[in-house]
């Protein structure tokens, strides 16, 4: 009676989904264009029970359809009682043939889109392992009729980017649909990649010098300077500048080098170890992948005084330095001290067991590794307590408890120094904030806690946004540099003094003040790396735990890395060997000590430490290629575990980049058989170097370190082309490279930085002395030293004024010319140059005049070498030269040895000790800049760093080259010689200076800086004129903040001058409370009011708020300002 079921439901032509059940109550169908009707056959259960079909075509039991209609049919039943009823819902959709839409497109093999397929998304990503050469897809349309178009599958890849299109017709034949996919394959491995380039002439990236991954270029420095695309978003992340040549980048300044990209792809190279053929470098990381046979498993030997197990190679010096039953682990003379933040760390009851706190811990360290960032995000933030830094900090309150709870459990004091470290790293290297903080844990001062460094972070972030707020009221954007943004303020307080403000210009003294001392501050010592900062205090905590068990290989692993990692290789040493001695097998530690005996250990370890390095690289490396030809997506930007317990093999390990440089150098003066060479070593930096930068949020010391670790890569590099009297054209471009390099940096400018960019120059002028560019980068160098080097700035702005010269004097010349230009023949270093070539000659000397490039880097980042006053044994390194005294072998149960030291005198020169088959390393008074104005330098101290370098044995001649092209006439050397010119301050070269700075504002119009500093120079006699060269400036229809600082000072100058009634004077302040808001005008307003030009501050108002004069809104806001 009851039985309102269906017993039967289907459509002719066509089915239903999903099949049909009684109690299924919603059912779809796609039919083909061609299909004009369907027929419904459909049975009631129960005999008794009705139906009726309802819905747009229906006529009876046929359905007419629309073409591209879904047309929903709807089957009412009603049982025999009459009231008991089902609805049953048909969606009949009838495909359009001009529908060209897919139902379906993947990538075969697993591999993802993104985003996931819908048909009305036509663009894709999809990203593969290094190993895949091959790609397949599936395409289908839901109708029959449509065609489509794929090419060959599957689909040969490319090295990095390849476009693929998936092109359907619609039946009508008409109507078309284009998929876009986008595959990028990860990067060949670096430890293949490298002997690749190595090779054959493969194309470099001129950021990371490897083999260029998804080729892109400038379009202003040409085709000639290519980057990898990661490296070019790296450089112009937050400087829109050239990274070649310093240029504006503006519009689509950025190119895919596709002819570049599958030309490389088809290349042959090799053959390559293992490989016995040349092999394609589309097919090479599969090739070489399968063919190698990886690292050895390494043979082991049992000690037959400690019983262990130890490597066979590591026998000897495990026997001299390591074995524990002739050196057992002394203990230290250590006092554990309960430090003032470790008690406020103490926020639980100590009634709770210790190894419960440890677990505890261990959760919350979890919890921070799942919280971290894994994607780049400039503005991560985290609302209160959700932080990763907040469970970090409970994790260290957990640590604290615990060794409160159990003092002498080493464990626990190993954790709670593991925790502080990480929080270093927290911060340097994600930039973590808590809530809206923009502040770093590692400013926080122990004197005062960690609670009370949490209010110091929130009081110096603060300060800054109120800086950038202010910054923003005057028209100074936040990006803007800062010395603007400080001269900016100065003029704001200059103003409200004027005006009577005290209070207000009291208040934005103080905040000049604070931005002052900070920026000051910033270039200083870093509070990380003393016992007041983050890793001071694991170092005690790691210190403690080695006091309590000297024996265990933890704490004296971790202290011996972090030692390392602050650059005290000789302390380190004495740690790690006890380590190894506990764990001889352990990879990170024999990695670690074969480091630490690289810097610092005895001489007749050197070949075993560089054996131990390389391991230890190639293990990294190896790794890294496994991941690459397995996962389809990057490295991820959290690591696996806590920093402390994967370092020295993390990206972002300054320890590991800077452990290539050391081993470089070593295999430069000792060349070994079956060794990577020099070059390799150095491209392997790079390369670290380069991707961890791209993965550290944070542009603080680990980045900062970084980069200067990419210099000094560069520089080495650049020397050894030089040594090796490479081509003209190859040396000019890396000039170039290293030259864009420093400009784009982001590094602090410095006399080191000041430096190396005039010695790079330099080198560029005597391989390119007619060339335009090249004498417009030595100008800028020559201007930049001059700003570090107050006692020489006279001298060097003279220089750098002959430069300019010499670069407009060359400008319709070709480039090639054989004849340098008088104006660089004057500069001093190039007579010097000259005369010594002259010497050299007339002596019969085989000794070239080549200008050699060193860098001169303070030392004061992580893993930046020694930290100690003594001259260290071993390989050639930064700072005085070695010793070479050998140890005396030790005696059984003698005390484990440690490197021998020579001491060394701060207050006097000392010559460097030359060792068989090893090259001098240079001081800081032998590399002094070339010119006969500098003065003699003293040797350098112990916290400068100077990378070796060597003069040539052949002279430079310049040919001429006859096709090269005409230097193109840019602003770069008239607004060169315009500030040159500014900052001599002579008022006979006043007109040139403004014809200088004219001409470059004419080749250069959107040139902010040119504008502002003209006008800087008339604004103190010809205020007005100064106007005049703002309003030049050609302004966008969105003015942007910078835009607002002219706007700002246009009519900041007119109203100082009286000039009320001009009229240029409300369309400026309307284009400024239009970018600033209205607040801004506050103090014009007032101005204008006191003069009673009521009716320029109605057209004001109402420009401001986009309405006219007349607005019955603004009208009645007049009558209350009594304006009318």
């Amino acid at each position: 009676m009851d039985d309102c079921n269906l017993e039967q439901l289907s459509i002719t032509p066509g089915s239903l989904s999903p099949s049909f059940h009684q109690d299924v109550l919603e059912y779809s169908s796609t039919l083909d264009s061609r299909v004009q009707s369907v027929a419904l056959s459909l049975r009631a259960r129960d005999a008794a029970a009705s139906y009726s079909i309802t819905g747009q075509g229906v006529e009876g039991k046929s359905v007419t359809l629309t073409e591209g209609v879904t047309s929903l049919i709807k089957v009412e039943v009603v049982a025999d009682d009459g009231t008991t009823k089902k609805l049953y819902s048909l969606n009949l959709k009838r495909l359009s043939s001009s529908d060209a839409s897919l139902s379906s497109l993947c990538a075969v093999g697993g591999y993802s889109l993104v985003p996931g397929f819908s048909h009305d998304v036509t663009s894709y990503e999809c990203h593969v392992p290094s190993a895949c050469q091959l790609l397949e897809l599936s395409a289908t349309a839901p109708d029959p009729k449509t065609v489509i178009a794929l090419s060959s599958t599957p689909i040969p890849l490319n090295l990095g980017l390849t476009n693929i299109q998936v092109v359907s017709t619609a039946p009508d034949g008409n109507s078309k649909m284009m998929y876009s996919i986008s595959v990028y394959r990860q990067e060949i491995p670096i430890i293949i990649s490298t002997l690749a380039v190595l090779s054959s002439q493969l194309p470099r990236c001129s950021f990371c010098l490897s083999l260029v991954h998804i080729p892109y270029n400038t379009l202003s420095a040409g085709t000639a300077f290519k980057f990898c695309y990661e490296c070019i978003r790296l450089l112009t992340r937050t400087n829109k500048e050239n990274p070649i040549d310093g240029t504006p980048l503006t519009g689509d300044w950025l190119q895919y080098c596709t002819d570049v990209e599958n030309k490389l792809s088809c290349t042959k190279v090799g053959p390559i170890s293992p490989l016995t053929e040349p092999v394609c470098m589309s097919e090479l990381t599969s090739k070489w992948m399968s063919k190698r046979e990886g690292l050895k498993s390494e043979q082991t030997d049992i000690c037959k005084s400690c019983s262990k197990k130890i490597p066979s190679q590591d026998i000897e010096i495990h026997e001299l330095y390591i074995c524990s039953s002739k050196y057992p682990p002394k203990s230290l003379e250590h006092n554990i001290q309960v430090q003032a933040w470790q008690k406020q760390l103490c926020s639980f009851l100590t009634d709770t067991e210790s190894s419960e706190f440890i677990s505890a811990a261990k959760q919350q360290e979890q919890l921070y590794l799942e919280s971290l960032p894994t994607v780049y995000n400039d503005s991560y933030k985290y609302a209160a307590g959700s932080s990763p830094l907040a469970t970090i900090q409970l994790a260290a309150s957990l640590y604290a408890s615990a060794v409160k709870t159990k003092p002498k459990s080493w464990e626990a004091h190993m954790g709670l120094g593991r925790v502080m470290e990480e929080r270093f790293y927290a911060g340097d290297v994600f930039g973590l904030k808590v809530g809206t903080i923009a502040k770093s844990v590692e400013d926080e001062d122990d004197d005062e806690g960690v609670g009370a460094g949490v209010i110091k972070e929130a009081v110096e972030s603060g300060k800054q946004e109120e800086f950038e707020g202010l910054c923003r009221q005057i028209g100074v954007g936040p990006d803007a540099p800062l010395a603007l943004q400080l001269k900016a303020v100065e003029q704001e307080y200059q103003s409200l003094k004027e005006s009577g403000k005290q209070s207000e210009a009291e208040y934005v003294q103080s905040l000049y003040g604070w931005k002052s001392k900070h920026s000051h501050r910033a270039g200083g010592s870093k509070v990380g790396f003393s016992d007041e900062g983050p890793l001071g205090k694991a170092r005690i905590k790691y210190t403690d735990a080695v006091s309590i068990a000297p024996g265990e290989h933890g704490p004296r692993f971790r202290l011996g890395r972090l030692l390392l990692d602050l650059g005290d290789a000789e302390s380190a040493i004495v740690h790690l060997q006890t380590a190894l001695s506990a764990k001889p097998l352990h990879q990170e530690t024999r990695f670690c000590l074969g480091i630490a005996w690289l810097r610092a250990g005895p001489v007749d370890l050197l070949k075993q430490a560089a054996r131990l390095v390389i391991e230890g690289i190639t293990q990294v490396l190896l790794t890294e290629a496994d991941r690459e030809c397995s996962s389809p997506l990057p490295a991820p930007l959290s690591p696996p575990s806590l920093h402390c317990d994967i370092f020295p093999c993390w990206h972002t390990s300054i320890t590991l980049i800077r452990s290539c440089m050391d081993l470089s150098v070593y295999l430069s003066a000792s060349p070994t058989p079956d060794a990577p060479s020099s070059e390799t070593c150095l491209l392997w930096g790079s390369y670290l170097a380069s991707r961890a930068m791209q993965r550290i949020l944070s542009r603080k010391e680990t980045y900062t370190s970084m980069m200067w670790s990419l210099l000094e890569t560069h520089s080495l590099l650049l020397n050894s082309l030089i040594q090796s009297n490479a081509a003209r054209d190859t040396v000019f471009m890396r000039c170039q490279q290293l030259t864009g390099l420093l400009s784009v940096c982001g590094l602090e400018a410095s006399s080191s930085l000041a430096d190396i960019k005039l010695k790079t120059s330099q080198q560029a002028a005597i391989m390119r002395p007619c060339s335009t560019q090249v004498l417009g980068m030595l100008g800028d160098a020559q201007l930049g030293k001059s700003d570090t080097d107050t006692d020489r700035q006279t001298a060097l702005l003279s220089q750098a004024e002959l430069s300019f010269r010499a670069a407009l004097e060359c400008i319709g010349k070709s480039f090639g010319n054989k004849e340098p230009p008088s104006f660089l023949e004057k500069q001093d270093w190039w007579v010097d140059r000259k005369k010594e070539e002259a010497a050299k000659l007339q002596s019969k000397s085989v000794s070239a005049g080549k200008s050699t490039i060193g860098l001169v880097k303070p030392a004061v980042g992580r893993g930046a070498g020694s930290v100690s006053s003594k001259t260290t044994t071993g390989v050639p390194r930064p700072g005085p030269k070695a010793s070479t005294k050998v140890p005396i072998k030790p005696s059984a149960g003698a005390t484990k040895p440690v490197p021998t030291q020579t001491k060394t005198t701060t207050n006097k020169q000392q010559q460097p000790v030359s060792k068989p088959g090893v090259k001098n390393v240079a001081t800081l008074g032998q590399l002094k800049t070339t010119g006969s104005t500098a003065k003699p330098q003293a040797t350098a101290p112990s916290h400068v760093t100077v990378i070796p370098t060597e003069p040539a044995n052949e002279e430079i001649k310049i040919e001429e080259i006859p096709t090269a092209p005409i230097n193109a006439k840019t602003y770069h050397p008239f607004l060169g010689l315009a500030r040159v010119l500014s900052r001599q301050n002579n008022s006979d070269t006043l007109q040139e200076t403004k014809s200088m700075y004219s001409q470059a504002i004419e080749l250069c119009p959107g040139l902010h800086d040119a504008y502002i500093e003209l006008a800087d120079l008339l604004i103190k006699n010809s205020p007005l004129e100064a106007v005049d060269v703002y309003l030049k400036y050609p302004f966008p229809d969105t003015p942007t903040f910078d835009d607002a600082y002219l706007y700002g000072e246009i009519v900041r100058i007119l109203l100082k001058e009286g000039q009320y009634d001009d009229v240029r004077l409300v369309p400026n302040m309307i284009h400024l409370g239009k970018i600033m808001g209205i607040g801004m005008l506050e103090k014009y307003v007032k101005i204008l009011e006191d003069k009673f030009k009521t009716k320029a501050l109605m057209q004001v108002y109402a420009g401001v708020h986009g309405k006219d004069v007349e607005d019955p809104g603004l009208v009645q806001f007049f009558r209350f300002k009594c304006w009318i």
